[in-house]
C-alpha cells in the first residue's frame, strides 16, 4: 500500500474527525491551536525577543489570545468541562504568578508548559 492510500484512507480518524466536524468549529479549533503556540514561543525564555517588547507583555498578550479562543471553545457545548476548564484556570493563575524578573523563571515556565499541554491534550480528547 503505497503512502498516498494510507494518508487519504477513510478510515483514518483525524480525516474521518476533520470531515465531521462543522466549519465554525474547526474555525475555533485552529485558532485556539495556533494562540497557544503563541503562548509556547512567548513562555520560552530561552528564545530571544525579537518584537522588542518586554517578555512580560509578550507572555501575557498570547495569554489574553489563549482565553479569547478558549471562550469561543465554549461555546460549542462539547467544550464546557471540567476537563477543559481546570487547566485553563490554572494556566491564567500559573502566569499571573510567575516573577518574570526572578532567576528560577524558567522552572515555574516549565510548570507552565505542563498546563498547556494537559488543556491542549483535554481540546483534543473532546474532539475524539
Amino acid at each position: 500500500m503505497s503512502s498516498t492510500s494510507s494518508i487519504c484512507s477513510s478510515t483514518d480518524p483525524d480525516i474521518s474527525v476533520e470531515n465531521r466536524m462543522p466549519a465554525n468549529l474547526r474555525k475555533d479549533v485552529e485558532r485556539f491551536s495556533v494562540f497557544l503556540s503563541r503562548l509556547r514561543t512567548a513562555i520560552d525564555f530561552n528564545q530571544p525577543n525579537n518584537e522588542g517588547d518586554s517578555q512580560y507583555l509578550c507572555v501575557h498578550s498570547a495569554l489574553e489570545m489563549v482565553s479569547e479562543s478558549i471562550r469561543d471553545l465554549f461555546k460549542h457545548s462539547q467544550f464546557k468541562t471540567n476537563q477543559i476548564i481546570v487547566p485553563s484556570l490554572q494556566l491564567v493563575q500559573g502566569i499571573k504568578d510567575l516573577k518574570f524578573d526572578h532567576p528560577n523563571v524558567s522552572i515555574d515556565c516549565v510548570r507552565i508548559l505542563s498546563i498547556v499541554d494537559q488543556l491542549e491534550t483535554a481540546v483534543l480528547s473532546t474532539l475524539l
